[in-house]
């Protein structure tokens, strides 16, 4: 970090992005970090006057992807940048947990020791506040978003959710839809129903209560390890019962009592047709209940189509989708992006690393594996089979495409682990409207002014 950075009061800065570092499993906490002396000057160049070609430094890059789609995706996009750059000296780091919790901290740590990683992988948009705010992150603005066509092919949200105060901060390479309804197809049909008729959140616990009237499988998979699905579920309802105005007036720290509990009666209403041992089951084990039959639907990101793929199970045979009831014609949006620090060790191969990650070439290798979609537009749809093709139209015709709550990219990671923490103590059984919504409008409304 450059020097200017000294008058700034580091207990002050350590105790504003350390608030909620020890908040609940699933959720995220960052903090900031100073230093003086020789930092980058966060342009790709070294700020010590040096060339920074990095080319006897190792290029250190961390993410969370230890398993299952998530891992076979950047593996894919690991391997298409070594044989691009196969004189890069490089380190990639798996940080394992649930939520991204170990790889946060580990990453808060380094920034506090000031000894960050080249990049980590990260969620734009409020979940980078934190770090702009300390000063943490460089500007690839001119390094690498204008190289490769990137301003001009990237999707509008993709560019706003990277950039602050004009700055780009971070290289999306990959979209997950938020609000998608999975399904088993024989148990759907055994159970004589259709979810992509349902009209809202009600018509789904009507039909959750006739799977398990007429099939042997549980209504609703569901992982309740820790307050991140259940966010996740909640936030859909939100959308399904209330409509995306109250979503939005909820985000944006002016949201109604009456919606806030109406959508929180509804998710508990669903929560009677989870399966048995939710609570020690863990995400993929609630994917695979779909993929086998044991659960008739399932609400979770698009990830579970790269899951459901990579287990050999067919799109429209096996497996569908819809979108949760009450949401059609809305895209719940999130992007997995990786980010720049501002005293990147190896900034020219880290700025490499981050022009890649903006490529059509890593976006295929990532989000044909991964479930996701390219935040380019550019890219051909011929590697991404029916179901991605589907739902990149629907990205690209949806009427609203509100931010996603559990995932980052509409609250800070102090307002994220707040809000994780709500739900541990107050909707992870027993089932507390009141004290819930009070504590959601609370934690939302008190970062937000």
């Amino acid at each position: 970090m450059t020097s200017s950075n000294d008058s700034i009061d580091k207990k002050v800065l350590r105790r504003a992005y350390l608030k909620g570092f020890a908040g609940a499993a699933g959720t995220v906490a960052v903090a900031g970090c100073l230093g003086g002396g020789n930092g980058s000057s966060g342009n790709g160049s070294s700020g010590n006057g040096s060339s920074g070609n990095g080319n006897n430094e190792q290029l250190t890059v961390l993410h969370g992807w230890t398993g299952g789609d998530g891992k076979d995706a950047i593996t894919a996009m690991i391997k298409k940048f070594k044989e691009e750059y196969p004189d890069a000296n490089t380190k990639f780091n798996t940080v394992g947990g649930t939520g991204n919790v170990q790889l946060n901290t580990l990453v808060t740590q380094k920034l506090n020791n000031n000894n960050p990683p080249s990049s980590w992988a990260a969620w734009p948009g409020e979940h980078l506040t934190p770090f702009v705010e300390g000063d943490l992150l460089g500007d690839i603005g001119e390094s690498v978003w204008s190289k490769n066509n990137m301003k001009e092919a990237y999707a509008k949200e993709a560019g706003q959710l990277s950039k602050f105060n004009g700055s780009y901060k971070c290289v999306p390479m990959g979209s997950h839809r938020m609000n998608n309804l999975f399904y088993n197809k024989n148990v759907i049909n055994k159970a004589d129903i259709d979810p992509k008729n349902l009209s809202s959140p009600a018509d789904l616990v009507n039909a959750l209560g006739q799977i398990e009237k007429k099939t042997d499988a549980v209504g609703m998979s569901k992982s309740m390890v820790n307050s991140t699905t259940i966010m996740r579920l909640w936030a859909a309802t939100l959308l399904g019962s209330e409509g995306y105005q109250a979503y939005m007036d909820v985000v944006n720290g002016n949201g109604d009592m009456k919606s806030v509990k109406n959508s929180l009666k509804a998710t508990k209403k669903l929560t009677q047709y989870f399966p048995d041992d939710a609570a020690t089951l863990d995400p993929p084990g609630s994917f695979q209940m779909i993929a086998n039959g044991e659960a008739g639907v399932l609400q979770s990101g698009n990830w579970v189509a790269g899951y459901l793929t990579g287990k050999k199970k067919k799109y429209k045979e096996d497996w569908d989708w819809a979108a949760f009831p009450g949401t059609k014609g809305m895209y719940g949006l999130h992007f997995d992006s990786f980010v720049y620090p501002k005293n990147a060790p190896a900034p020219q191969a880290t700025i490499k690393w981050l022009r890649y990650c903006g490529t059509k070439e890593a976006q295929v290798a990532y989000n044909t594996r991964k479930g996701s979609i390219p935040p380019r537009t550019d890219v051909s749809t011929d590697e991404f089979g029916p179901y991605l093709t589907d739902t990149i139209k629907d990205f690209q015709n949806a009427e609203h495409k509100p931010p996603t709550i559990a995932d980052g990219l509409a609250v800070s990671p102090s307002t994220l682990s707040d809000l994780g923490t709500v739900f541990t103590d107050n909707f992870m059984d027993p089932y507390d409207v009141n004290a819930t919504a009070e504590g959601i409008l609370s934690a939302i409304g008190e970062n937000s002014s």
